[in-house]
């Protein structure tokens, strides 16, 4: 009989000693290309209810680090292990954004470790899907209704009877009236 050898407790794989020096290198080379201001220090406080270990830092107008953009305003997660998280503020078109209550509703959008935010997105999906069949149950019945219309043109014989438009026997149209004979 074969047995199968299987370890008592579960230990994480060790991260390799130069790949441990290099994360700390980075993350002392962004914190160095950081400052605080007046409105790093009013943000900190509100991101640190969403998670304890979210900063708001500005770049200095020279910082060079990968992920950093100069003179703009950052969300730093300075995570315990493992290289630190930068995500510069900026408008949809990448220009430059000071800090705003969108910011912090953006972020507690995205935490899904809250099972409110969890429930609220699958919601917002099956909502999505359901507006999708909707619309495509839409678009299979205007394409019957047209369908229909036409067929309808095609096989159905139909005489205008309105005094208001003259009708002519043949497609060319009524003929011109003559004046006098001869002509």
């Amino acid at each position: 009989m074969t047995s199968l050898w299987l370890p008592r407790a579960y230990r994480p794989p060790k991260v390799s000693r130069e790949h441990a020096e290099n994360t700390v290198a980075h993350r002392v080379l962004v914190l160095s290309m950081m400052y605080e201001n007046t409105v790093t220090r009013h943000w900190d406080p509100e991101l640190q209810k969403i998670d304890p270990l979210l900063r708001l830092r500005r770049a200095k107008e020279h910082a060079a680090a990968p992920g950093v953009t100069p003179d703009f305003y950052h969300l730093l997660r300075l995570n315990r292990e493992g290289p630190i998280w930068v995500l510069p503020l900026t408008w949809p078109d990448g220009s430059f954004a000071e800090p705003t209550s969108q910011m912090l509703e953006g972020l507690r959008a995205c935490d899904l470790q809250n099972d409110r935010v969890v429930r609220d997105r699958v919601a917002a999906d099956e909502l999505a899907a359901k507006r999708a069949e909707r619309a495509k149950e839409n678009n299979r019945e205007d394409l019957a209704d047209e369908g229909d219309e036409r067929w309808a043109a095609y096989s159905r014989t139909q005489v205008l009877t309105s005094p208001d438009v003259a009708w002519a026997q043949n497609s060319a149209g009524r003929s011109r009236p003559t004046r006098g004979k001869g002509r």
